[in-house]
């Protein structure tokens, strides 16, 4: 048995990455879990507007996890495991849930940032493969 580790967000990217995993995982045997990360702002922000923006991010997050966990049961004869996480860091999420969850592969997309934003921001599957000891 293996535990198959899909982190999603509203991207075209995401949605590959979901259907690879579909693909890939035995859903006889197979675990899928489901990650979205809604990112924190940082503490300098004036308190009301991070109220809002957490509200408006948990809101997506959950609706972003709704609709693959009915794709998953509409195409698959398990119930998929939604988690979702509140970080300031992606890769620090998907490194949490692959060890509490006991992951053994990860499928990832790409976010949809520009090359400067990548460059200053750095690239979450890159932070992964670097700490993660299994199949990404």
């Amino acid at each position: 048995m293996s535990n198959w580790l899909v982190a999603v967000d509203d991207s075209s990217f995401s949605q590959w990455a979901f259907s690879v995993a579909l693909g890939l995982l035995d859903p006889n045997v197979d675990q899928l879990y489901i990650l979205t990360v809604a990112l924190h702002l940082s503490k300098n922000s004036r308190e009301e507007y991070i109220k809002s923006h957490l509200e408006a991010q948990e809101k997506a997050s959950k609706e972003i996890l709704k609709k693959y966990y009915f794709i998953a049961t509409g195409k698959l004869p398990i119930k998929p495991h939604v988690l979702m996480g509140w970080s300031t860091h992606l890769g620090d999420s998907i490194c949490s849930a692959i060890d509490h969850h006991r992951i053994t592969h990860v499928v990832l997309g790409r976010r949809s940032l520009g090359a400067i934003t990548r460059y200053n921001v750095g690239s979450s599957v890159r932070y992964v493969l670097d700490l993660s000891l299994i199949h990404i």
